[in-house]
């Protein structure tokens, strides 16, 4: 629903796929790209769009900067889902569109050691957002079942959407463990994505 010409920034822009989107569907954005990884930014600045290397919760742009934030898969990394809410109230004067993950994501990995850093609920999301100062807000949840080639497929897209692991000792988790849970992987994972859409 925005305008062709709005001003947004996307928030985790990673290797710049909203970017390509835009550019796709012939919009005419305003776009402006945020990471924190420079990788990242190297790769999303390709598009054309100018890019931001920079954490989300400290973004060196003026207060109503931009009319709206556009975030896929990345705020579920904050470490304060409120502070991170009020940096993105404080720097739009529009909506917030966001996808992130919940804390019912991958079933099958949390009772092992490779259990990933903890992913926030819905309850969570709420508190977040009114202590950030939102008042209008919709959040909806939608289960996505993706299929994997095998378990190693499903590490890798893991750690392509910037995932940690919970444990401190990962790097100690053996070859026979990661090939028995290889064995017992079934080919598909559940995730479950929570859209939020709010303003001020």
């Amino acid at each position: 629903n925005f305008s062709n010409t709005s001003k947004i920034i996307d928030i985790g822009c990673g290797t710049g796929f909203i970017g390509k989107f835009a550019q796709q569907q012939n919009l005419s954005w305003q776009l402006t790209q945020l990471d924190i990884s420079k990788a990242m930014c190297d790769i999303a600045q390709q598009n054309g769009f100018p890019t931001i290397c920079a954490d989300m919760d400290q973004i060196p742009c003026a207060d109503e900067d931009f009319e709206h934030v556009i975030s896929s898969l990345c705020i579920q990394w904050s470490e304060d889902l409120s502070k991170t809410f009020s940096e993105l109230r404080r720097i739009t004067s529009g909506k917030i569109l966001i996808a992130l993950l919940g804390d019912e994501s991958l079933p099958e990995l949390q009772s092992s050691k490779l259990q990933i850093a903890p992913l926030p609920n819905i309850r969570q999301i709420e508190q977040s957002l009114k202590q950030a100062g939102y008042k209008n807000f919709n959040i909806q949840t939608e289960t996505k079942t993706m299929q994997y080639e095998n378990f190693f497929a499903l590490l890798k897209s893991i750690k392509n959407i910037g995932a940690r692991s919970k444990s401190n000792n990962a790097q100690f988790i053996g070859k026979e463990y990661l090939q028995k849970l290889a064995h017992n992987y079934l080919g598909k994972s559940d995730w479950q994505v929570i859209f939020i859409e709010g303003c001020k």
